[in-house]
């Protein structure tokens, strides 16, 4: 059958919401959406801080067998890390496509890679980190291996696994709240977040200065899936260097179990890469288990940096 491809702006594409699902049904934290959240979502926000892909300008190719679309793939351009260097690439932001229609992925994969080429863009990275859509493993943007008829394709085509991730959870049953200690003073912030839901930022600070912070989402801002609405997503724990290793960060993280609790929250989740291996410890010594493995994927595309006209 013959594939055909067109683009489209991103105001048009409503009608891909269900090859998105589809492509995803395999994948347990990506969530189907309607076109109108779809088409409303996919558009980068310059505001957005938490997105790589805001500031850079967007393409979305679709792939059409007999004028039905059966896949698309939407690229942007980007610095990614690449062992551990920043290095300009053409991005896949999300490559999707009907289970049952691979020739149809084959062929968005190769347009996407010669529209890079003639770009001047030496490498290929596809599901790179924080250039994803929020209904896509919770904005973070890297592919679940459970979706095999893309992993694999990619796989096919000479592309290399990197910045692998976990998503782990944990049911919230009665955390108890942690004694307070003398080094650091805790406090809890709370926002409205997405219906009504409120978001949560436990901060550390002594003599002034903040040290650690643990900042979590309510889960209906990724998407309006029912399964969301009691879960707390931990978009992020971090102490400062020079604080680590003092029992801070599980300090501030069982106080945010026990906020999250208050709350009326029942699961909280997050992600962690995989070679982190002191934060993987941590939360699984919390009641964390992994859920799902993601990966972003990179490619050589054969182009000498030096031509890139970007």
């Amino acid at each position: 059958m013959t594939i055909t491809i067109e683009t489209w702006p991103l105001s048009r594409s409503g009608p891909l919401a269900t090859i998105w699902s589809a492509s995803v049904e395999a994948a347990p934290f990506s969530y189907s959406v309607t076109p109108h959240e779809f088409s409303k979502k996919i558009v980068p926000v310059e505001s957005d801080d938490e997105s790589l892909a805001s500031s850079r300008s967007q393409t979305l190719i679709v792939a059409l067998e007999r004028s039905r679309p059966v896949g698309f793939a939407h690229l942007c351009a980007c610095e990614v890390e690449i062992d551990n260097e920043g290095v300009e690439c053409g991005v896949i932001r999300y490559l999707a496509f009907l289970p049952d229609a691979v020739d149809a992925g084959r062929v968005l994969l190769e347009k996407a890679e010669e529209i890079f080429v003639s770009e001047g863009r030496a490498h290929a990275d596809a599901f790179p980190l924080f250039h994803g859509y929020s209904f896509h493993n919770h904005k973070i943007g890297i592919l679940s291996k459970r979706i095999e008829h893309v992993t694999g394709l990619l796989a096919s085509h000479g592309y290399s696994p990197h910045d692998g991730h976990l998503t782990m959870e944990r049911p919230i049953d009665t955390p108890p709240l942690p004694d307070p200690r003398p080094d650091i003073d805790v406090n809890v912030e709370r926002t409205i977040g997405k219906d009504n839901r409120p978001n949560l930022w436990v901060k550390a600070t002594t003599k002034g200065q903040t040290v650690g912070n643990v900042r979590t989402i309510s889960g209906p801002f990724y998407a309006s899936d029912e399964s969301l609405n009691t879960v707390a997503y931990t978009r992020w724990v971090d102490v400062a260097a020079s604080y680590r290793r003092r029992g801070i960060a599980r300090h501030l993280l069982r106080r945010a179990l026990h906020e999250m609790h208050k709350e009326g929250y029942t699961m909280a989740r997050l992600n962690c890469r995989e070679k982190n291996l002191p934060a993987v410890a941590l939360y699984a010594s919390e009641g964390y288990v992994t859920r799902d493995v993601s990966h972003a994927y990179v490619k050589d595309l054969g182009v000498d940096d030096n031509t890139s006209n970007s």
